[in-house]
């Protein structure tokens, strides 16, 4: 399978090897798709495996087929995605591994809630145990190492340390609310969240860690960013000069009567005088000009780095119209002097345009080489890339297609590669772990 059912991706010709086609392509009415109350798009999958037409066929030489009542429940799928068993109502968001093979996960107890408990899950190779339960939702896991870990979520940041990864303490250490958390060493980690306000719409934080303050203090500053109105939703990179962030804003659209919200992303850049600035990528995400309406704008929903020349961002675009807004994924790839040249497509969900059926997003990237790409998303949505084509990775075992949303994911290789969102953790092993 090259793309995606009838639809198509598109990516213009200034990347000939990733998309072929240009034209932007919505839902057809032959999708299933639908809006539930909350907003979020229903729980149908976009690219269901078909069951065996000939599965219970009798075999060719008129024989019965033998009796597998007796083998095992069947727990990985053809692609050698393995199913683990969760405590109930995992709702996960964030996923981190040392390598050691003890795997965390973060989320909260109910999908509804919103003061919800945030929860703290450990994999030790067999089985998910719950370790610790703060207030509030949990949204985001970092660590340097077994015994170094940090947890984000809507009652703050929160220390993990101890003698090994199976005696961990937390310790709360700031109340800023924290979506996402990344660093690239013990002594330089990013933390980044917001806060709703009525007055301007969004209060960003972007909070980074240099190490113990000497001063006895807990060792975050503020960064200067945070003086932004923005919605910073992700933050990753692949060493302390090469940093991202993404996010959103709300937009005027050029005069007050637009209320619609502004995706960005944002590189942490060399000032020139020893220091770094944050300066936006060349992606855009809007699209939209003054005098188009009130819109529904542009979201940020997710972003990576494939090494140290090749970022992706995810999330919806604004056209140039008032409708349809439809979902967005960005590549960019960096040349020889340091600057990048963006490609655009799209899997072709959209919303507010007639026959529309809801945005899918796309929510976490994951990968080593830029030809060796997996990412996830709603409904499911659970992707490969090989530098030229998509194709879907088989997840289910069963004849009932996964739906759940994935959220994020974490690996140390291809055959080593965790992926988890709502009441669902999948490991991807070796054929030859099966």
């Amino acid at each position: 399978m090259t793309l995606l059912m009838s639809r198509r991706i598109l990516f213009p010709a200034l990347l000939a090897s990733l998309f072929a086609t240009s034209a932007i392509a919505c839902s057809s009415g032959e999708d299933t798709k639908g809006v539930s109350d909350d907003g979020q798009p229903d729980a149908s999958a976009p690219d269901a495996v078909s069951p065996n037409e000939d599965e219970d066929a009798a075999a060719p030489d008129g024989s019965a087929r033998p009796d597998s009542s007796a083998e095992p429940p069947r727990t990985c799928s053809d692609d050698n995605i393995c199913h683990t068993a969760l405590p109930p109502k995992s709702f996960l968001r964030d996923v981190w591994s040392a390598g050691d093979g003890v795997v965390w996960a973060v989320g909260w107890k109910d999908k509804q809630l919103l003061a919800a408990d945030g929860v703290i899950l450990r994999w030790d190779g067999t089985s998910w145990t719950a370790q610790h339960k703060v207030p509030l939702r949990l949204n985001a896991v970092w660590g340097s190492s077994p015994t170094d870990i940090w947890v984000g979520g809507d009652s703050g940041l929160f220390h993990g340390t101890g003698p090994s990864s199976a005696q961990i303490t937390w310790t709360k250490v700031r109340s800023e609310p924290i979506v996402s958390i990344w660093g690239s060493s013990a002594n330089d980690v990013w933390a980044v969240g917001h806060t709703r306000t009525w007055k301007d719409f969004f209060d960003g934080q972007v909070l980074h860690y240099r190490g113990p303050s000497a001063d006895g203090g807990d060792g975050w500053e503020i960064d200067p960013l945070s003086s932004r109105p923005a919605a910073y939703r992700k933050v990753w990179g692949t060493s302390a000069q090469d940093v991202w962030i993404g996010g959103s804003e709300f937009s005027t659209c050029g005069y007050d009567f637009c209320n619609g919200s502004r995706a960005f992303a944002l590189h942490r850049d060399p000032d020139g005088d020893g220091g770094f600035t944050w300066s936006e990528a060349g992606a855009d995400f809007v699209g939209i000009e003054p005098g188009s309406g009130i819109h529904r704008g542009s979201e940020f929903s997710g972003g990576g780095s494939i090494g140290s020349s090749n970022v992706w961002l995810m999330g919806s675009k604004a056209p140039k119209t008032p409708i349809p807004t439809y979902d967005a994924l960005f590549i960019g790839s960096k040349d020889g002097a340091g600057d990048y040249t963006w490609s655009e497509g799209t899997f072709g969900t959209s919303q507010g345009g007639r026959g529309d059926f809801g945005l899918w997003f796309n929510r976490a990237v994951w990968g080593k080489t830029p030809n060796d790409v997996y990412l996830a998303g709603d409904f499911g949505q659970l992707r490969h890339w090989n530098g030229t084509d998509f194709s879907l990775v088989k997840t289910t075992i069963d004849a009932i297609p996964v739906t759940a949303a994935f959220h994020a994911m974490w690996g140390s290789s291809s055959t080593d590669l965790w992926i988890v969102g709502d009441e669902i953790a999948l490991h991807k092993v070796s054929p030859t772990k099966l």
